[in-house]
């Protein structure tokens, strides 16, 4: 069994997190508008057609980014894929907003759904069944997980690890210091900007990521370089085959739109 690491969550969460089970098992309003949808209805028709795929046929099937997309190798460099169901703009971006703001329990186990579909997809696509594989998320500076009370990239694994099968290996890496919001940042910026900030953590160092194909969990990839940066974390020090970037949504080209929250302020 693949280790997994606990972390007690602060009160802010946990109080989120009773109010979002009573939302998922009792609502029958839309998770991003309220309107009345029915038990099981996630969300309505107007908020369910704002959400733009990034899967294949409408997103690159190397990097999910817009098509047509030419710079799949730089973008990705050391990781073998990034797979995202939907697009920041529009509704995704709004579910990802309610998640990492509010901490909306409704949210981040739909985002979930969604990515364990999209993996699912991608895995029957490529003619092979669903493969072991280990879910990593990516870490929270020690100081924005206190005053926030969470990690959406842990909750979001643990979602999809219930969901999927997956193992989850929480402590697998860890930030040893805090850095700029990357949002704040040139692209050219982001790589210097982490340099050093990511680590191997307690799970890493018990071995759980050798030889193993990795699947590393966030809620938004925008430039890539968070990810670049903790995938060469898990392939050079932490002995992982491959390493595939999952995330909820892809804003590879900057996706936001008047009136939405910009990306840098959600850092």
């Amino acid at each position: 069994m693949s280790p997994v690491s606990f972390h007690p969550p602060g009160l802010r969460f946990r109080a989120a997190l009773l109010r979002g089970i009573r939302a998922w098992t009792t609502s029958e309003n839309c998770l991003l508008c309220g309107e009345r949808t029915g038990v099981w209805i996630r969300l309505c028709p107007s908020c369910r057609s704002g959400l733009e795929s990034a899967g294949p046929g409408a997103g690159c099937p190397r990097c999910s980014g817009p098509l047509p997309c030419g710079d799949c190798d730089r973008f990705l460099g050391p990781l073998s894929g990034v797979i995202a169901p939907f697009r920041y703009r529009g509704s995704g971006g709004r579910l990802v907003r309610r998640g990492k703001l509010s901490g909306d329990y409704g949210c981040l186990s739909f985002l979930a759904g969604a990515m364990r579909r999209s993996l699912r997809a991608r895995d029957l696509g490529s003619g092979g069944a669903p493969r072991p594989r280990l879910l990593v998320p990516v870490p929270l500076a020690g100081s924005k997980r206190r005053r926030r009370g969470f990690n959406q990239a842990e909750e979001i694994a643990r979602f999809l690890g219930r969901r999927g099968g997956y193992g989850v290996a929480r402590s697998a890496l860890r930030r040893v210091r805090a850095t700029v919001p990357q949002g704040r940042l040139a692209p050219e910026e982001r790589e210097e900007n982490l340099k050093g900030a990511i680590r191997p953590g307690w799970d890493a160092w018990r071995g759980a990521c050798l030889g193993r194909e990795i699947l590393l969990v966030d809620d938004v990839c925008t430039s890539g370089a968070t990810l670049r940066a903790c995938a060469r974390v898990l392939l050079e020090e932490a002995g992982a085959r491959k390493v595939f970037g999952v995330c909820a949504c892809s804003a590879k080209a900057g996706d936001t739109v008047s009136g939405e929250i910009p990306l840098q302020l959600l850092e």
